[in-house]
């Protein structure tokens, strides 16, 4: 019995969660989109800078919950150009003193030649709350294992029912 790939619905759901998942990695480098809400402590999630960035609490201006998309910009205008591989993230802005936010504020404000890091600029927009920034290529590669052990387990079970 062959293992007819092309008529299995994991293989073809697995093909299809990549490719989603490396359009929004293209697509993260374009462009920054967020979803948010204010009820309940400020939750935020955004698509941009190679990864999804989950931030939860600090305070807010905004309506009580919305969508933005927009492109990636710099407080001075040029594009803000990060690591198309960035590192897993996960900040806590609630411990950076106030001066210390201020000064990476006013850095990120002047930033010119685009000489932030990522990790600052995860401090500077997440003002007393915390932030994990889960990059492209880990949620690319974990999508991959889960997968290929999905098919790994069909092709033995298979193989049980053949015998």
């Amino acid at each position: 019995m062959k293992l007819a790939l092309h008529r299995s619905i994991t293989f073809w759901s697995g093909l299809l969660m990549m490719v989603f998942v490396c359009w929004a990695w293209r697509d993260s480098m374009r462009s920054r989109s967020t979803a948010w809400t204010n009820s309940g402590g400020n939750l935020n999630i955004t698509n941009g800078y190679a990864g999804i960035t989950l931030r939860k609490g600090g305070f807010s201006t905004s309506p009580p919950q919305g969508f933005a998309r927009s492109g990636i910009r710099s407080g001075g205008g040029d594009w803000v150009m990060f690591d198309a591989f960035p590192r897993l993230h996960l900040v806590n802005a609630d411990s950076l003193p106030e001066a210390q936010h201020r000064e990476l504020l006013y850095t990120y404000l002047d930033d010119q030649a685009g000489t932030i890091t990522l990790r600052d600029f995860l401090l500077v927009t997440s003002f007393r709350g915390y932030a994990l920034h889960l990059p492209h290529w880990l949620i690319l590669l974990t999508v991959a294992a889960v997968w290929l052990l999905l098919l790994f387990m069909r092709a033995r079970r298979r193989n049980k029912i053949k015998q």
